[in-house]
């Protein structure tokens, strides 16, 4: 899955598609190094999903960013977690 991130004074937003999801938007808040925000996405069946998501960012040693991330659907179903990175520009 790809997302392409965002942020301005705190504000986050994102897009993101790959595997199940055929289109995916995030927006939340940044704090420090927490990110809280809802997301809604379409999947390949045209079904639509929302949710919360909250992730912890931090910083590998090449200085790309590493978010933790949960995932809690709207309908209170199991919680899922990840882990994304940022791709270095070539």
């Amino acid at each position: 899955m790809i997302f392409r991130y965002g942020e301005e004074d705190g504000e986050v937003w994102a897009t993101y598609v790959g595997g199940p999801v055929r289109r995916g938007y995030l927006v939340g808040v940044r704090r420090g190094d927490l990110l809280a925000g809802h997301y809604i996405q379409l999947d390949e069946s045209g079904e639509t999903s929302s949710g919360r998501c909250s992730a912890t960012i931090s910083v590998l040693p090449d200085g790309r960013l590493r978010l933790t991330e949960t995932w809690q659907p709207a309908t209170g179903e199991g919680a899922t977690t990840s882990v994304a990175e940022e791709i270095a520009e070539s």
